[in-house]
């Protein structure tokens, strides 16, 4: 075993790399052309650490190199198979310096070629925002654009939809408030060929806007990708040129660029991205390039995280004036003090009570994360290329922060009355980042699979589906997770009608807002089985009804208009209504996700069809209530009807019935006949049953008729369409 704690960065890296080809080569499994078999295990067990071999709790000094390297170095071994890692590289720099550059893996499995810190290039995806926020100030520094101004006072091509009153600015591009839904639109491409230019790839498809500016915070690759527009706009350069210009030029950054494909001194270094299970991808042609297309080395975002907490300046050269910096890395927009918040180009990230602004970055192949520690003048970047590098970079932050800055809560005091009332905040939530409207024909159980998270009730704390973490609520809708060991918060805001519509957490950053869904989401189940009861019921019933009326017009009987009669036709306006508009709602819904918070106005006129239903609805509740009674038919007719009806079974007794139909049997049974007495009676009481209990049967009837139509009403109420009216 290698002592980790006195070896220098550059002899780890040549020993790790040498000792993977070694292994490799020795054990006969190197990948050759001709079958392009991957090894299982990427790196000799050989080289695997022992972690708990090492006190880290006694080694926590952000200064020391060689402590850190270890850290790094048994997270990033820890994930291999974990992850099916293929390569990844990092750097860490502190107090205007770089501390530590890696590089572990390959570049490309098939050649294995190793990863350089330095010159090895990895797509960084939407860090690339950040340089797109930098580009933006320095354009307002020069007084070509204003941070509160409409972005379409910048627009000649095109112009933004003025869906509300407020316009959409700067700001809220810099800050995600802009209101977007999240596009749908092919963003990623095989070839330079198929990728459209930026102004079509702006106005193709472009998103509907579904929120009031500064409202709202969803994360859009199109509000950024309209800002590298505009930077297009007003200097009369390519974007990428102007960044280049502008911040990489003078930060030295020469393994940097916007460029797709890549400048051809940079093509050679470029990084191969892996699929799921380490199978070779293709290089990303991405049409939102100013939100996600920046190629770069761990050695470049070395130099840039130095410049970030150096107000922007870099060997001898300062790109925004320090009060300009200052806003870029201060809190723009938060929806609450305890929440991290939106800053320019940057987001807080902070956990375990410190404070950290940065930016993730992921294409399918490429995830990245860098980090910068302000207050101890630290700044980390790590990234992978391979898909389940998505995962391993959160992996990755999380064990670096809580083993440098470790968290604890010795008690956690909850509210007076902290479990009650819980099940309002129990439900479905979907994020904001997501697709509002039908035109992109994604079925609503896909978003919610892909952006959703679902809430219970233990009865007293909070939990969600798939994880063993609880919060307690400590304040009105104010929720921390209840042990103390984690640094989790979770804050329910609620509308004017005091129910609970979305909440923000740091656990999902502040990147968006998570949505609840109404009712119907989590109660389809119910909805359907009462749908089918009363279907049931109201078809045996149309059924009966039909069969009573056909032998009365076949016998020529005349039908006594009662409260029968009245009731039939009564309960037949139920599903007349109700059946179309509950066609209308299941197309809708298969595309449209209805929030709690929302009344439906979607609907349009079909509401009517749901007031009707409420009308039959409360008829047939007074109908059925009257069955129970001793209500009789006051109609002269109907009592002369029913006069008439009792002389003609008086006339012809019920003894003789019985005889008549005993007879029929005899004729028609050549087996022994039975004792006619016997049979007589039994048949007597058969008929007598019937006519005893047939009025009890119509009132149950009746009665399940209308408390399956409360219970459809009931649902309707549940989900806050009642609002309509």
């Amino acid at each position: 075993m290698f002592d980790y704690k006195t070896r220098g960065k550059e002899n780890l890296t040549v020993i790790v790399f040498i000792s993977i080809i070694l292994s490799i080569l020795l054990s006969g499994s190197f990948v050759s052309a001709s079958n392009h078999q991957y090894p299982s295990t990427f790196l000799p067990e050989t080289l695997q650490i022992d972690v708990g071999k090492y006190d880290f709790e006694l080694l926590q000094d952000l200064d020391d190199s060689v402590e850190m390297e270890s850290l790094i170095l048994s997270i990033i071994l820890g994930q291999y198979d974990a992850y099916n890692l293929v390569g990844v590289t990092y750097s860490v720099v502190k107090n205007g310096s770089v501390l530590l550059t890696g590089g572990y893996g390959a570049s490309n499995f098939y050649y294995l070629t190793p990863v350089d810190p330095i010159t090895t290039l990895f797509r960084v995806g939407s860090i690339s925002k950040t340089f797109i926020a930098i580009s933006i100030l320095q354009l307002m520094e020069d007084g070509l654009i204003a941070l509160d101004t409409d972005v379409n006072n910048y627009l000649t091509a095109f112009q933004i939809v003025d869906t509300y009153e407020e316009p959409i600015t700067i700001r809220h591009l810099l800050t995600h408030t802009a209101g977007f839904e999240e596009t749908v639109s092919q963003s990623v491409f095989e070839s330079a060929l198929e990728m459209p230019d930026l102004e079509e790839t702006l106005t193709t498809d472009a998103p509907q806007r579904v929120n009031p500016p500064g409202e709202v915070v969803s994360y859009s690759n199109y509000g950024f990708t309209l800002l590298g527009y505009i930077i297009q706009e007003l200097t009369a350069l390519p974007f990428e040129q102007y960044v280049q210009m502008e911040i990489l030029d003078p930060f030295g950054m020469n393994h940097t660029s916007f460029e797709q494909p890549l400048p051809v001194p940079l093509v050679s270094d470029m990084a191969t991205g892996y699929d799921e299970g380490r199978v070779e991808g293709y290089y990303e042609y991405l049409s939102i390039s100013p939100a996600a297309a920046l190629t770069s080395s761990a050695g470049d975002m070395a130099k840039f995280m130095i410049a970030m907490l150096n107000n922007a300046s870099y060997n001898g050269n300062q790109i925004l004036e320090n009060s300009t910096v200052e806003l870029m890395q201060s809190e723009q927009f938060t929806t609450h003090p305890d929440l991290p918040g939106m800053c320019f180009g940057l987001y807080e990230m902070n956990t375990n009570g410190e404070y950290i602004i940065g930016h993730g970055g992921d294409t399918i192949f490429f995830h990245s994360r860098m980090m910068l520690f302000p207050e101890h003048d630290l700044g980390v970047f790590i990234t992978y290329n391979n898909r389940e590098g998505g995962i391993a970079k959160y992996d990755f932050s999380t064990q670096f922060i809580d083993h440098y800055f470790p968290y604890h809560i010795d008690e956690i005091v909850p509210m007076d009355n902290y479990d009650k009332k819980l099940d309002q905040f129990t439900g479905f939530y979907l994020s904001s980042r997501r697709h509002y409207s039908s035109a992109s024909g994604i079925p609503k159980d896909l978003w919610m699979r892909i952006a959703g998270l679902e809430i219970y009730s233990t009865g007293q704390y909070l939990k969600f589906v798939g994880a063993s973490i609880e919060f307690v609520q400590i304040a009105p809708n104010y929720f921390v997770e209840r042990t103390g060991d984690y640094d989790f918060t979770i804050i329910f805001f609620k509308d004017d009608k005091g129910r609970i519509t979305h909440f923000h957490s740091d656990i999902v950053g502040p990147t968006s807002t998570y949505e609840k869904l109404n009712f119907i989401y989590r109660n389809i189940d119910i909805f359907n089985s009462v749908i089918i009861a009363f279907a049931v019921i109201f078809l045996i019933s149309l059924a009966y009804w039909g069969a009573k009326g056909l032998n009365n017009f076949l016998t020529k009987s005349e039908s006594i208009r009662s409260l029968d009669t009245i009731i039939k036709w009564w309960t037949l306006g139920i599903p007349v209504t109700f059946i179309p508009y509950a066609y209308y709602i299941d197309v809708r819904t298969e595309t449209i996700i209805f929030l709690e918070k929302e009344v439906p106005a979607i609907f349009g006129s079909t509401y009517i069809l749901l007031l009707f239903t409420l009308v039959f609805t409360a008829g047939l509740v007074i109908f059925s209530v009257i069955s129970w009674t001793s209500f009789r038919p006051s109609s002269i007719k109907a009592r002369k009807e029913l006069q008439i009806e009792e002389n003609d079974i008086g006339e012809e007794t019920e003894e003789q019935i019985v005889e008549e139909v005993v007879e029929e049997i005899d004729e028609n049974i050549p087996e022994e006949p039975i004792e006619v007495s016997k049979f007589s009676e039994i048949v007597q009481k058969i008929l007598t049953v019937i006519r005893t209990f047939q009025p009890l049967f119509k009132r149950l009837h009746y009665s399940l008729l209308a408390i399956l139509s409360i219970a459809l009403v009931s649902l309707f109420a549940s989900w806050n369409l009642l609002d309509l009216f």
